[in-house]
C-alpha cells in the first residue's frame, strides 16, 4: 500500500502544481494541533509524523477525486483496476486509527492553484 500512497502523492504535486516543501510546511505549521487529536504520537519524530500526515492526506484527497470525479486514472492504478480492493480501503479509511482530522484534508486540499481541473470542492465529498 505505500507504493500506492507515494505515488498518489507524486500524481496529488503534479496535479496541484504545489511543492513539497509548501506542503510540508503547511503541515508542520499545524503539528501540535494535529498530533492533540492522536492518543499516541510520542513515538514519532516530527519529521516522521509530518511525512505520514503528508503521504496519507494526499492519498485520500486523490482516491477520493479519481472515485468522485473520474480524474484521469493511469492504466496500471491497481486500486481502481480492482474494485475488491477500493472497497477494501473504503472500509479500511472508517477506522477510526485510520482517520485524518478533516481540517489537515482541507488545508492540503486547497493548497492548490488555482486552475480550472482544481474546480473541486470539498463539500462533495
Amino acid at each position: 500500500m505505500e507504493e500506492h500512497k507515494k505515488r498518489y502523492l507524486q500524481e496529488f504535486l503534479c496535479r496541484t502544481k504545489v511543492s513539497l516543501e509548501d506542503c510540508i510546511k503547511k503541515i508542520r505549521d499545524q503539528e501540535v494541533r494535529l498530533r492533540s487529536c492522536y492518543a499516541e504520537t510520542n513515538g514519532f519524530s516530527s519529521d516522521e509524523f509530518v511525512r505520514i500526515i503528508l503521504v496519507d492526506a494526499a492519498f485520500i484527497i486523490e482516491l477520493l477525486l479519481k472515485h468522485n470525479f473520474r480524474t484521469p486514472r493511469k492504466e496500471n492504478d491497481r486500486i481502481f483496476n480492482k474494485p475488491v480492493m477500493f472497497l477494501d480501503l473504503m472500509t479500511d479509511m472508517q477506522l477510526l486509527e485510520n482517520q485524518l482530522p478533516f481540517f489537515i484534508l482541507e488545508e492540503l486540499f486547497y493548497l492548490q492553484e488555482a486552475t480550472p481541473s482544481s474546480d473541486y470542492r470539498l463539500s462533495t465529498f
